[in-house]
């Protein structure tokens, strides 16, 4: 009998292997969402790569069914969450109700002249969609009342039609009458025709291998019910995997209906309902046939009865009344699985037989049976998986009966071949005693031969250093005494996690062609399961050995008997690519182990030939391998090699920082490819200058290192805001901190950006002089200035490197700091031109400025009252980023 911790170990492997599929429906990456029913991805690749689900916020229209192409004034537009049931909405501070109508609507804006392809799931309960002012697709007949609609749940693949602009508008009419649930529950997917034809057919071959397996083990245990039937256990097993066959057909991409098209909704959605229900009765009435005399049955019947009930009621009821069993009998189920898991907890605590994988069996498939109820209450979006859970279970039950019979079937063969030998070794004895003394005596004189040769090679290479040297004699030894051809020492740099070649000896009229021995004396791979038989020896720090590697287990050509140890090893197209490049035919692998870590692997191969060693053979290579271990620990060759490759990295590492935190990073980029970078004029580029009033009067009495951490403190700050509104830091001097927007990269926001940041930089200052204040400390006052105007940008110096700015637009803002006001933000006419559509501005008239002369100029107070939150000027609102992403990508 196999060890219960060993069946547990093969089940959480199978969890472990089966739980990330379910875990969600797509990785949680970033991904672009619908905006007030807008979304536009021209010039985003991520359809490049994946289908994307269109979820945000749609145009909702309810109670009314919106003509596609037609504009309803604003006001009139409301917006709903997609995905979301109706219920779980609001419009206008009043909740939507499940049972209604409504029209969905969104434009998208993709790349034009491209395929693009909609993959739906179930929308309750009607619908039809129009693309374009064209219906592509509908599912039932909508309508405004009971009478006039017709339920139906059809998944569907859509392919749209190509637009010359790319520009789409999907209009989607929902009615639901019939349903507990209306409205768009689950996400629509986007992508190429391509993306969404295979997420179709995954999703169609995952739903009929699950209604196979189901189907055949339902048949499979109603035939060892009609052969022995006072086992009744496998007749309710087999009803139990028949209802979940059904159901699998009728969730997810619903294949029943595909193979029954003029299957009845009604009818459709009864069985989808009844196979919920009967799951339960008739899983408990096999785990009482399991594990009879169970403890309290009478429980299991307060729960099985009602659901009885209930599906009786369900044949009678109308759909648009029954949906509404679901919810008690989805408590129901709650607690008979609560039961179910003690009633396992006592078989294991009586150590009932079969207890333990039964355990964790049910509690796997519990674990997906909750899936499908909370998916269904809409708590979470995961899938029905039930049918998965199920297969789990079984597989687990198939497992344990299969081990059983395994482990008898390997007892008896391990006997049977021990009395066997043990019969052989007598005869022999009794038969030829004397032959076997004579030879037992003759391989004695060969083993202590075959010593006085290893002795001889160790004295040899225990008296050199040079690891070239102590190969050489290896490669000797082994081509003399064991007929071994190749020697091929690869090393592992544990650093960078790879395995690379370090020496290759052959004869000199070996019959590789000179490409292939190229490959293998410059061989370097990742250590990972994809190197194969070399990952297998790193990794079980043991020698691998095959007599012949075109022999196979299982005749697939991958599967090969490693003959030192009789465990089977799984080859990868690595194995092939290096057997057939050296002609390979025998392999010896041997792991040269330093201080418990594995540093190389030394492999000894044969051309187009078998070579079979004994274990006191292998034990002799591995003995010398130890020592070729000494030899390269003593010559730190991989020490040496390390500390090199090290050394280098993180100096190019070091440059690579130090030279991005110099540069913007595009002309870094431009920098380090090219050797130089070439200046750019800039048509439109907003400089921001702030300089401390007063500055060298209390710097004077501040202590040198409290300066510095002042001025420190407020421009690493300066940085933050800086960066985070996309711009970019270009000097400082002194007390004065300038910074541009618009450079390297130009944009339409950058005026918006610098008094956006002015602004977050003015609230730091003030916030900082209040403190002092308070604390009774000298303060400084900042003025800030911002001129618009176009400049010539790029980098000077061949050591030192710098990226600044030139132009009568640089003067002309320091002209704006000088004039302004401390606490105060001044800006010129030209920004004020840019800007005035976001901010209250103040206008102060011509002033004249030094070598400029007069000068228009304005002082921001604020954002506009409707473009700030609660209308405090200070903090932008949705109304603003609104403005502000039509500005940036108009």
């Amino acid at each position: 009998m196999l060890k219960a911790s060993f069946i547990i170990r093969v089940f959480l492997l199978i969890s472990i292997f089966i739980f990330p599929f379910l875990s969600c429906k797509e990785k949680k990456v970033p991904l672009p969402e619908i905006r007030n029913g807008k979304m536009d991805l021209r010039g985003n690749t991520i359809l490049n790569y994946r289908a994307i689900p269109l979820n945000g916020s749609w145009e909702f229209y309810w109670q009314k069914f919106l003509e596609p192409g037609s504009k309803p004034k604003e006001d009139k537009i409301s917006y709903i969450t997609v995905p979301s049931p109706w219920g779980e909405n609001s419009l206008r501070e009043e909740k939507i109700q499940h049972k209604g109508f409504g029209t969905y609507r969104v434009f998208l804006q993709l790349e034009p002249e491209k395929d693009f392809a909609l993959k739906l799931n179930i929308i309750g309960s009607a619908c039809v969609l129009y693309v374009n002012s064209k219906p592509l697709f509908s599912s039932g007949k909508t309508g405004k009342s009971l009478s006039e609609s017709v339920p139906f749940l059809k998944p569907a693949v859509l392919f749209l039609p190509r637009s010359p602009d790319g520009s789409y508008e999907l209009v989607l009419h929902v009615s639901n009458f019939h349903d507990k649930t209306g409205g768009l529950w689950n996400s629509i997917y986007l992508g190429s025709n391509e993306q969404i034809s295979a997420m179709q057919k995954k999703s169609f071959a995952a739903d009929l291998f699950l209604t196979g397996s189901l189907l055949i083990m339902a048949f499979y245990h109603l035939g060892l019910f009609i052969l022995r039937r006072e086992d009744e256990s496998t007749l309710f097993f087999s009803f139990f995997c028949l209802l979940l066959a059904v159901r699998s057909l009728l969730t997810e991409e619903r294949y029943l209906y595909e193979l029954l098209p003029s299957l009845d909704w009604n009818v459709g959605l009864r069985l989808e309902f009844l196979t919920f229900y009967l799951g339960f009765p008739g899983f408990l009435w096999y785990l009482q046939a399991i594990f009879q005399d169970i403890p309290y049955w009478a429980f299991a019947k307060v729960l099985i009865y009602p659901i009885l009930g209930v599906s009786l009621l369900l044949l009678l009821l109308p759909s648009h009344l029954f949906c509404y069993t679901l919810y008690p009998v989805q408590i129901m189920a709650l607690f008979a699985i609560l039961y179910v898991l003690f009633i396992m907890v006592y078989a294991l605590a009586k150590k009932l037989k079969g207890a333990k994988v039964f355990l964790l069996g049910i509690s796997i498939f519990a674990i997906f049976f909750l899936n499908d109820i909370f998916y269904g209450m809409q708590l979470i979006h995961t899938g029905n998986y039930s049918s998965l859970g199920l297969f789990v279970f079984i597989f687990s039950q198939a497992f344990s009966l299969s081990m059983r019979f395994s482990h008898a079937y390997s007892v008896s063969k391990k006997l049977s071949g021990t009395l066997k030998e043990r019969n052989q070794e007598l005869y022999l004895l009794k038969e030829n005693l004397e032959v076997m003394v004579h030879d037992r005596t003759r391989e004695l004189a060969v083993a202590k031969k075959e010593v006085e040769k290893l002795n001889e090679f160790s004295r040899l290479i225990n008296e050199s250093v040079d690891l070239d040297y102590i190969l050489k004699q290896v490669y000797r030894y082994v081509f003399e005494n064991l007929g071994l051809d190749i020697l091929w020492l690869t090393l592992v740099n544990e650093q960078e996690n790879f395995l690379y070649a370090y020496k290759w000896s052959s004869p000199d009229d070996n019959p590789i062609q000179e490409e292939k021995l190229k490959f293998l004396k410059n061989y370097t791979h990742k250590l990972e399961p994809e190197l194969g038989t070399l990952y297998y020896t790193y990794k079980n720090n043991q020698i691998l050995y095959i007599p012949d590697v075109r022999e196979n287990v299982d005749e697939t050509r991958d599967v090969y008997l490693n003959h030192y140890n009789q465990k089977k090893i799984r080859g990868t197209k690595q194995d092939l690519k290096i057997v057939l490049s050296g002609r390979l035919r025998t392999i010896i692998q041997i792991p040269l182990v330093l201080k418990n870590r594995v540093i190389g692997i030394l492999n000894l191969s044969a051309y187009d030939k078998q070579i079979y060693l004994d274990p006191n053979q292998l034990q002799s290579l591995e003995r010398f391998s130890e020592q070729i271990v000494g030899v390269i620990h003593n010559s730190h060759l991989l020490e040496e090699t390390e500390k090199a490759k090290k050394l280098a990295e993180q100096e190019k590492e070091k440059s690579e920082k130090l030279l991005l935190n110099i540069l913007p990073r595009d002309v870094a980029l431009e920098l380090r490819e090219k050797g130089y970078t070439e200046p750019i004029m800039h048509d439109c580029v907003s400089v921001l200058f702030t300089d401390f009033q007063g500055f060298t009067k209390i710097a004077e009495k501040m202590e040198p290192a409290k300066l510095i951490e002042e001025l420190d403190r407020c421009f690493s700050y300066f940085d933050s805001i800086v960066d985070r509104y996309n711009l970019e830091k270009l000097k400082t001097i002194g007390d004065s901190y300038m910074c541009a927007g618009g450079v390297p990269i130009s944009n339409k926001t950058n005026a918006i950006d610098c008094i956006l940041a002015a602004m977050e930089i003015q609230s730091f200052m003030l916030q900082m002089k209040k403190d002092k204040i308070q604390n009774s400390l000298p303060y400084w006052e900042l003025r800030l200035g911002i001129h618009t105007g176009p400049l010539v940008a790029g980098v000077i110096g061949e050591k030192k490197f710098a990226y600044d700015v030139w132009g009568d637009t640089v003067n002309t803002a320091s002209r704006m700091e000088s004039s302004g006001t401390p606490n105060r933000i001044n800006i010129s006419g030209v920004t004020y031109s840019k800007v005035k559509d976001f901010f209250h501005c103040e206008y102060r008239g011509k002033i004249n400025a030094k070598n400029k002369g007069e000068i228009d100029m304005y002082y921001v107070n604020g954002l506009l009252p409707e473009f700030s939150l609660n209308g405090d000027g200070k903090t932008p609102n949705e109304t603003f980023f609104i403005a502000y992403e039509a500005l940036k990508n108009s």
